[in-house]
């Protein structure tokens, strides 16, 4: 079985893909933002799997789509 990569692993592998650095915003986003899982669990944002954020986004966006269709009526 395969593990997905946390957010702070692909800023790592893109760091060095690129040779750029992380930003600071984004690096600071990484140290101080916290996810709180359903049961409460406090996670650092950089450590959070790739594929809950991207699901976390596009649900956010399907909400955020479905209530602009709501107002346009």
């Amino acid at each position: 079985m395969t593990r997905s990569l946390n957010v702070g692993e692909i800023l790592k592998i893109q760091e060095i893909l690129t040779g750029s650095s992380i930003p600071r915003d984004v690096q600071d986003a990484l140290d101080n933002y916290t996810y709180t899982t359903q049961r409460g669990d406090k996670v650092d944002f950089g450590e959070l799997n790739i594929i809950h954020v991207l699901r976390s986004y596009l649900k956010m966006s399907l909400v955020s789509n479905l209530s602009e269709k709501r107002n346009e009526k």
